[in-house]
């Protein structure tokens, strides 16, 4: 089985306060999943985990905290997101980086295809831009691989629209406990 896997369900693998932190653990642990993202989650990852890191508000092994306050601050950033695609074992498909052109009224733009995309499902789901560019993502990815079942998020939103992203994304929103219990 292959499912997209969202910022917001990562990130609680490494806040233990927060209310699905054991089951983020324990879909980083499945390893009869193929664990999907794309190269919006790696740019939120870095931004949401400097973020973290330098506030204190993310849970580290103590090696990891150890050699993470060694590093220069960038490179700190590029460790800890790189630890954690490992820890997660996320596969990455090299897709929606084809160039497109966007047309509008008064002028074409080129761009990659997942922006195009995102441009695309806006009028039909209300969601946030990294959002959009999210399901944007899975959507080019089950286009592709056609076995793209579940987006697993924490994100309300998205959630809230599960039926809307369905129908453009070709796979089903679901949280991470839902995503536990079908496993």
């Amino acid at each position: 089985m292959k499912a997209y896997i969202d910022t917001s369900v990562i990130i609680s693998a490494y806040k233990p306060n927060e209310t699905s932190y054991e089951t983020a653990i324990q879909i980083a642990k499945l390893n009869d999943v193929v664990k999907v993202g794309s190269y919006v989650l790696v740019a939120e990852l870095i931004s949401v985990t400097s973020r973290l890191y330098k506030a204190s508000q993310i849970r580290l092994q103590a090696p990891v905290k150890k050699i993470l306050s060694k590093l220069p601050k960038e490179e700190r950033a590029y460790a800890l997101v790189n630890a954690i695609i490992l820890d997660w074992n996320l596969s990455y498909p090299k897709l929606g980086f084809e160039v497109k052109q966007l047309k509008l009224r008064a002028f074409s733009l080129s761009v990659p295809e997942a922006i195009l995309e995102a441009c695309m499902i806006a009028p039909l789901v209300d969601l946030k831009t990294l959002d959009l560019m999210h399901i944007a993502s899975a959507k080019i990815i089950n286009e592709a691989t056609h076995d793209l079942k579940y987006f697993v998020t924490l994100d309300q939103d998205i959630l809230d629209s599960r039926d809307e992203v369905k129908k453009v994304a070709g796979c089903q929103p679901v949280t991470p406990q839902e995503f536990a219990d079908l496993m």
